[in-house]
């Protein structure tokens, strides 16, 4: 939490931990722009100050809540949310948000390779969900089957079929 001056009210261990700062630096009064600085000394920032507080200082001054994502120079993502305060000054809530974009990813390369394999399977392909409700359609089964994709839309039933 900062107030109208841009000086650190209060913080918890995790910023501190989030962000491997110095307990010992990062006290009340601290202002902003140095415990930005504190990070670029310590290796953890992928900018410099300056730059940090440029991309921040919008945010601040636009006094609306605002969210934006960055990147550690380790690679770690953070999601970086601020909310105004009624006396100035603002409110962040950062969290890590790296290993949930790895599995994204992750899983954005799975479907990208289930796609890539069926459209280039020689055979037809129907799936059902449990509820028996279709999930998944090749084209290869539209093609054998002289049907158009209107035919068989998805959550058809077997019954339907």
């Amino acid at each position: 939490m900062f107030d109208a001056e841009e000086r650190m009210i209060i913080c918890n261990r995790n910023y501190i931990d989030l962000f491997r700062l110095d307990a010992k630096v990062i006290k009340p009064g601290i202002r902003f722009f140095d415990i930005l600085q504190h990070s670029v000394d310590i290796g953890i920032a992928s900018q410099s100050a300056a730059q940090l507080y440029a991309v921040r200082k919008p945010y601040i001054d636009g006094a609306k809540p605002s969210t934006y994502e960055e990147t550690l120079a380790d690679g770690r993502i953070i999601v970086i949310s601020h909310r105004p305060l009624a006396s100035g000054g603002w409110v962040s809530i950062y969290e890590d948000v790296t290993e949930q974009r790895r599995a994204e990813d992750e899983l954005k390369e799975q479907h990208r390779r289930f796609d890539a394999a069926l459209a280039n399977m020689s055979q037809g392909l129907l799936m059902y969900d449990a509820d028996g409700k279709m999930i998944v359609r090749n084209q290869r089964f539209l093609e054998l089957y002289k049907v158009a994709e209107a035919d068989f839309p998805f959550g058809t039933t077997h019954r339907d079929a």
